[in-house]
């Protein structure tokens, strides 16, 4: 994004660019969010969308991670997640989560992207799975060492687990999942993967 001279940037524009990108997305997959599209769905010209976004990957990814997070939270400004923040975010944000089938339809469109659109499969990475990965690491590290976790838990194989978990529930069990059901699972799936919770 640029941050040169010229008019401020529009958080009106911003916010049309983002719901119009997560929009297509969903709607039509990574083909029918083309630039052109997401433009005209917004309203503004194609330069205004270069202005902000490189690529399109960039502009899908935090399209994607907006809508996941309420547009409130960067994690620049997550610092270190402790042990209780982690599950909180785990109890209370991550049910909603589950509850979301919008969240669903793009998280399938994202995966099923993957083979013929490695390129943003990569962005939503790096650009929005890395950082948070990071910071939850480094609250698990910090688990272990206050007798949370156990010694020998490898974090990275933790996150595996639970995100593999959550995404089965999300994407493949048919069955209701209430909100009270929702928040139970997490407990338990933090339990399981041997989290004092």
């Amino acid at each position: 994004m640029s941050g040169g001279r010229g008019r401020p940037r529009s958080a009106a524009a911003d916010t049309a660019i983002l719901e119009a990108a997560v929009a297509l997305f969903a709607e039509q997959g990574v083909e029918g969010a083309s630039i052109d599209q997401i433009a005209r769905r917004a309203g503004v010209t194609r330069a205004t969308l270069y202005r902000r976004w490189a690529t399109k990957e960039a502009l899908l990814v935090e399209a994607i991670g907006r809508l996941r997070e309420g547009g409130d939270e960067r994690v620049e400004d997550w610092g270190d997640v402790d042990a209780d923040a982690f599950v909180a975010l785990m109890t209370d944000s991550v049910p909603d989560i589950l509850g979301r089938p919008d969240l669903a339809r793009l998280t399938a469109r994202l995966l099923g992207a993957a083979r013929s659109h490695p390129e943003l499969l990569e962005a939503y990475w790096s650009g929005y799975l890395a950082p948070r990965r990071a910071a939850f690491i480094r609250s698990l590290e910090a688990m272990k060492t206050a007798g949370r976790l156990a010694a020998d838990v490898d974090p990275e194989v933790f996150l595996d687990m639970v995100s593999g978990a959550l995404l089965y529930r999300l994407l493949v069990r048919p069955d209701p999942f209430p909100p009270e059901a929702r928040r139970a699972y997490c407990l338990a799936l933090l339990r399981t993967a041997g989290l004092k919770v």
